[in-house]
């Protein structure tokens, strides 16, 4: 009995060692990322939650491995935001994005604080690349 448990805490801790110790693995390197969202006047953006969406431009490695988009979270006091792909504030796929932004009310529903052009990656004018960081996102008035 005693050797039965032991080769299942061997087998065990291989498992574990062989995992990478449970963390995440991915096709694709992350970047830290800092940044604002604000208007072109340089004022804030009213709004009860602003959410972003970064859609990385890489090619998929394969047919069941594609970039996983970056989402982030402004903070609507002074517009830094801090953006998650894979565990909280981990930053986004090195290299080229579109960039999705919207405005939320109290109830998760958009508000007209950001033209809707910006709310989908196909309309969206805004591109960044991880190479010139800070991410200064510029917003147009509605």
């Amino acid at each position: 009995m005693d050797c039965v448990r032991k080769s299942m805490a061997v087998a065990a801790g291989l498992c574990f060692l062989l995992s990478g110790c449970g963390s995440e693995k991915t096709a694709y390197p992350l970047v830290s990322v800092t940044g604002s969202v604000k208007y072109a006047d340089g004022s804030l953006i009213p709004a009860k939650r602003i959410t972003l969406k970064f859609v990385s431009q890489q090619s998929p490695v394969d047919a069941k491995t594609h970039p996983r988009p970056g989402l982030g979270e402004v903070n609507v006091e002074d517009g830094s935001f801090i953006v998650s792909t894979y565990n909280y504030n981990d930053g986004v796929i090195r290299g080229k994005h579109k960039v999705t932004v919207q405005s939320l009310d109290e109830k998760n529903h958009a508000t007209d604080a950001i033209p809707k052009r910006y709310g989908d990656s196909n309309s969206s004018p805004l591109e960044v690349d991880t190479q010139n960081m800070p991410f200064d996102l510029v917003i147009e008035k509605p």
